[in-house]
């Protein structure tokens, strides 16, 4: 299950995601998204699906190897950074949720032909942002979207104040200075201040 904030988890060392599971937990986040950025996803879900409460998907999924090996090391949900049809097509016959990435109206047309309605809106800063989406509220008031690339704390609650927004997606929910230094301490006082600023929306 996807949470109205989501953390972008990419990570260089598989060692550091369960420390940073339980400070995501800590602080209210029960939902992350792993990007396939890395050689250590797939390590890194294995170890984050195994905390109590917390929902971990995979991100910038780009094959059916990498969506596989996601799904076989426990990941919940695929969300990948365009169209990518064997990719939505296996998911949709593995009852796997897939929110593919899209951009533009025919992009959009292209998941309503596969009954999907919930889509990535990626990158969603370079081509609108808020504009964007509030543009897609007429011709797509039966849409929903992730918009992730852009999003940032000054302007996460105008996105979540849209109707058609049902989660933001960042890499700014985590301070990647803090985890390459490892000062756990940093990153949560970082994660409560996030928390704190959107508690609402948890």
């Amino acid at each position: 299950m996807i949470e109205k904030v989501l953390p972008l988890v990419t990570l260089e060392d598989k060692e550091d995601a369960k420390i940073i599971g339980e400070l995501l937990i800590k602080n209210g986040f029960n939902s992350a998204e792993v990007t396939y950025r890395t050689g250590a996803a797939t390590d890194v879900i294995k170890i984050l699906s195994k905390l109590k409460n917390f929902s971990v998907g995979a991100g910038t999924i780009t094959s059916l190897e990498q969506m596989n090996e996601a799904i076989d090391a426990g990941a919940e949900f695929i969300i990948t950074p365009g169209i990518n049809i064997p990719v939505i097509e296996e998911s949709i016959n593995r009852n796997i949720d897939v929110y593919p990435g899209v951009v533009t109206p025919s992009e959009i047309e292209v998941c309503r032909k596969y009954g999907l309605n919930t889509l990535k809106l990626f990158p969603c800063g370079v081509f609108g942002g808020i504009d964007l989406l509030k543009s897609y509220q007429g011709p797509y008031y039966d849409f929903n979207f992730i918009p992730t690339g852009g999003v940032n704390l000054n302007n996460a609650e105008e996105f979540l104040g849209l109707k058609n927004v049902v989660s933001i997606g960042g890499s700014f929910i985590l301070n990647y200075e803090y985890i390459k230094n490892k000062d756990w301490v940093s990153l949560d006082n970082h994660l409560k201040k996030i928390s704190d600023k959107l508690y609402k929306y948890f």
